[in-house]
């Protein structure tokens, strides 16, 4: 973990993006108190060692616990995007299709806002989560307007943020 915040760090810095000011112990303690989780520990160290949102995915990663400005969320998922379901266990471990009204064996439609934290808008009505609680903490998704999905290949935060930081244009 600690060479992945270090990549991080100089990838950021060699791409002059700047991330806002990290977030102190007592700051990040009062969230997960305040919402009964404990943030994925990657997750954790970046917002307290690196920073608390900034640049990257493609309009930015959210501060912790924030939402964007405007309807970003997809219709099937609108008003249910509330921290009090932080607490509830994320039940998904595979990708769900919901567009055609298809079933999922994992959980139910109300049950995709439970355990996850918005991380940001990657553009086209797609946004990317991160799973606090569940079998699949710890794991970015993606969610859109036609279903849900961990990201591909399957990652962690700082593996899926090292890797958008890899695709942003200052980097290739």
């Amino acid at each position: 973990m600690d060479d992945a915040l270090r990549r991080i760090e100089a990838k950021l810095r060699d791409a002059d993006l700047r991330l806002r000011k990290p977030l102190d112990e007592g700051r990040i303690g009062a969230f997960e108190r305040r919402h009964g989780v404990r943030l994925p520990e990657g997750y954790r160290r970046f917002i307290a060692e690196l920073g608390d949102g900034g640049p990257i995915p493609p309009y930015g990663l959210l501060p912790l616990g924030r939402r964007p400005k405007g309807p970003l969320t997809p219709e099937f998922l609108r008003d249910r995007q509330s921290l009090p379901f932080l607490a509830s266990p994320f039940p998904f471990t595979r990708g769900w299709i919901t567009e055609d009204g298809e079933e999922s064996d994992e959980g139910e439609p109300d049950q995709v806002a439970h355990g996850n934290l918005l991380l940001g808008d990657g553009g086209c009505g797609i946004e990317w989560r991160l799973i606090v609680t569940g079998p699949d903490r710890g794991s970015v998704w993606e969610f859109c307007d036609v279903g849900l999905g961990p990201s591909e290949p399957r990652r962690d935060f700082l593996g899926w943020y090292e890797d958008r930081l890899d695709r942003h244009p200052t980097r290739r």
